[in-house]
């Protein structure tokens, strides 16, 4: 008989399978991976990492089924339901199958949804040879390697013990020793040693890293105290309104309820409902009363409409202040599918956990903001990717500009009064250019490069760190 057990998803590609642009409808599926230990049924939520919002099951088709077990659409738990053969981890071991996300339906009569792409479901076995084994990159023993295993990294920073066998990031379980110190009163040290080489250091990071959004079964997710400490943490954008093509840019402010935070290490989640340019999504986290840029580390990754990122410190000292903690940006590069007017882009914290030196997590007040969207029928098309590129965004101490094929002779930066800040000219064959913003006060500039064919405009963001 099958046991009834929940796994997580593990997302292993970031690129489509099909070759149709995601930009037409708003959503694609981006391929998954399971493992089971023993002959269990999976509960497979693939649509966590597909793009797009209001994505049910509904939208999902499976194309091509396992051959070596079953799956179907459940609407209790809005996800797949995979269900392997009796043989399943004795005879074979590995087993796939194809589902296809659709696109919202119109309005026509009678009308179907469009498939617009596929993704592909790896399933695994996975011997379990051991209930307390260390799955470098998952530091808190939750199951997945995330943002949040950087917080127990930063409590134990420069802790050793003794090291693994196998000294190795590989995402397996590794038996490991327990170590002396322990987080709370249920979560060993040991866990926070990634890589097993006998010390918790920077090292462990890349673990996290690597291994970012690995899934593994879990018995039980060891619970940490909690305080009565209050901090709030809320975003602020910095637009007044925001076009596509446009740099949307918001500070992550922090504070505590009598005004000062009193804080370790932070990890958020902040969800946005609106298409971004992947390459563009960025968390920045400037020098602040946490980050005094030397006893810190941080994580951050996209996943699905979600930027993970987290920060903590590594000198077992608590921080104490308030203010700027971090800067979320990236390139709206559309709205979402089916909306034609005029909306609000909404910026929410969906996942907080803030923590003390000793682990005990805080109580924390999430603040969300949103702005005006404005669409416009006549709006120019954003310039393809392989003609102007602007980085870093936001900008500090200098902007460079990539100007590729676009024959641009000329560029100016404005700051929000129209006053023109930087002027330069480009010399024929000059296709980059690098602008002196370190004197520029923090704000919202207008970027004009003019070409050939026109010219071409983007906003892009000054923050002094």
């Amino acid at each position: 008989m099958h046991n009834h057990l929940i796994f997580r998803v593990l997302i292993i590609s970031a690129w489509l399978i099909a070759a149709i642009q995601p930009a037409v409808a708003q959503r694609w599926a981006l391929n998954d991976t399971v493992y089971l230990t023993g002959n269990n049924i999976a509960f497979i939520d693939v649509l966590n990492n597909d793009a797009g919002t209001d994505l049910t099951i509904l939208d999902v088709e499976i194309t091509e089924y396992p051959s070596r077990g079953f799956v179907e659409r459940s609407f209790a738990c809005n996800c797949l339901v995979y269900t392997p053969n009796n043989d399943f981890g004795t005879a074979v071991f590995e087993d796939s199958f194809f589902y296809t996300l659709s696109s919202p339906p119109d309005n026509t009569e009678g009308s179907s949804p469009a498939l617009i792409n596929l993704a592909q479901v790896f399933v695994y076995f996975m011997a379990d040879e051991c209930n307390d084994c260390v799955w470098p990159g998952d530091s808190n023993s939750d199951g997945i390697s995330n943002a949040w295993d950087l917080l127990p990294l930063g409590m134990a920073y420069g802790a050793y013990g003794s090291p693994r066998d196998s000294v190795s990031n590989a995402w397996a379980g590794h038996n490991a020793t327990d170590w002396p110190g322990s987080f709370g009163t249920a979560l060993n040290y040991k866990y926070a040693d990634c890589n097993g080489d006998g010390f918790i250091n920077s090292n462990d990071v890349a673990a996290i890293e690597q291994n970012y959004g690995m899934t593994h079964e879990v018995t039980a997710i060891p619970d940490m105290p909690y305080s009565g400490s209050d901090v709030v943490i809320s975003l602020e954008i910095l637009n007044e309104s925001v076009e596509i093509g446009d740099t949307v840019v918001a500070n992550v402010l922090i504070n505590g309820g009598d005004g000062i935070a009193n804080v370790y290490g932070l990890a958020f989640s902040v969800n946005y409902n609106v298409v971004p340019d992947s390459g563009t999504v960025n968390v920045n986290f400037p020098l602040s009363f946490l980050n005094d840029g030397y006893n810190t580390i941080s994580v951050q990754r996209q996943a699905g409409n979600n930027i993970e990122a987290a920060i903590t410190r590594t000198d077992n000292v608590i921080a104490s202040g308030s203010g700027l903690l971090g800067v979320v940006s990236f390139v709206m590069e559309d709205v979402l599918a089916g909306k034609t007017e005029e909306e609000n882009l909404v910026l929410q914290f969906t996942n907080i956990t803030a923590t003390n030196p000793d682990g005990t997590k805080l109580s924390v007040l999430p603040q969300g903001d949103e702005v005006d969207i404005v669409l416009s029928d006549d709006a120019p098309a954003p310039a393809p990717d392989n003609m102007v590129r602007v980085f870093p965004v936001p900008a500090n101490n200098s902007l460079t500009v990539q100007t590729g094929n676009s024959g641009a002779s000329r560029l100016q930066l404005l700051n929000p009064a129209g006053q023109i800040m930087c002027n330069q000219t480009l010399h024929e064959q000059q296709n980059t250019a690098t602008l002196d913003t370190q004197m520029l006060p923090n704000g919202m500039y207008l970027l004009k490069l003019f070409t050939t064919t026109g010219v071409i405009t983007q906003k892009v963001p000054v923050m002094h760190r």
